[in-house]
């Protein structure tokens, strides 16, 4: 949030805020969407910041001229083509699922081999040391 008040929203044109938004702001949470579970609360709350930055003006109050359902649209409908983080989100967990549940792959990741091995998902007790 630091940040985002360090940018001066009155000196940026608001395709600027648009551009920042989507080059900068949306890319900071990542790594921590794709690997722990967030609460719906908090990506509200990061929806907010997004919203009031977009929106910000010189004066105190800022005036939301359009819903963020309709700025998360893409251009040829009307919208800004601007992420909804809770959609943005779900895409990056159901990535991260979807690798963990591929028993097909010849090479898995060590992290999916610990995790099935620890909680027994989709295969039995590991297999024995072998000497």
């Amino acid at each position: 949030m630091n940040k985002i008040k360090s940018w001066a929203a009155q000196d940026l044109s608001f395709p600027g805020r648009v551009t920042l938004i989507n080059s900068v702001l949306n890319s900071m949470p990542i790594h921590c969407m794709r690997s722990l579970l967030i609460p719906n609360s908090f990506l509200h709350q990061l929806q907010s910041i997004f919203s009031a930055y977009l929106w910000s003006s010189t004066k105190s109050r800022s005036i939301h001229w359009v819903a963020w359902d309709t700025t998360t649209l893409p251009l040829t409908r009307g919208g800004l083509n601007l992420k909804y983080v809770r959609h943005f989100y779900l895409a990056l967990a159901s990535k991260l699922t979807s690798k963990l549940l591929d028993l097909s792959s010849p090479a898995q990741p060590l992290w999916c081999t610990v995790l099935r091995y620890k909680y027994n998902f989709l295969t039995g007790p590991p297999p024995p040391p072998q000497t």
